[in-house]
């Protein structure tokens, strides 16, 4: 989640588990070391450098192409991925995905968010996130 709601993943998903560069890479923006201190409950894993993931490198970056691997190795119901490439990737491979704001609008349908929008303008503001001007027109 490119904002500091690991609490919704919590939340909604039985389990989370993320590959060990993309945990390297959330514990280098100091605003994310208190968050990371709380994620015992999620599964960090080492991803084997076979084929698939070899394959991925050459298009996306390392944590993109771990992901889409890991999603895959670990039969996942649901890739977490923001990025329109890895995503594309994703779809190419039959991989089910969503993003942060789809995350976002799970959460307010199972009642753990009472607005949506609040939480789009704070991920316009607080990060490079990008959304359609059409979705943030929409009733979230």
């Amino acid at each position: 989640m490119q904002i500091e709601r690991l609490d919704l993943l919590r939340a909604l998903f039985e389990k989370v588990v993320i590959p060990k560069s993309v945990f390297a890479e959330l514990s280098h923006i100091p605003s994310h070391k208190s968050v990371l201190e709380e994620l015992d409950w999620v599964e960090i894993r080492e991803m084997p450098e076979n084929d698939l993931y070899k394959k991925l490198l050459t298009s996306l970056d390392r944590g993109e192409a771990e992901a889409i691997a890991l999603a895959i190795e670990v039969k996942a119901d649901l890739l977490l991925i923001d990025e329109r490439k890895g995503r594309d990737v994703a779809d190419s491979l039959g991989i089910r995905k969503t993003g942060t704001l789809g995350v976002l609008i799970r959460a307010k349908e199972k009642g753990l968010l009472s607005k949506v929008k609040p939480e789009m303008d704070r991920l316009v503001k607080e990060t490079r996130f990008r959304i359609h001007a059409d979705l943030c027109t929409k009733g979230f």
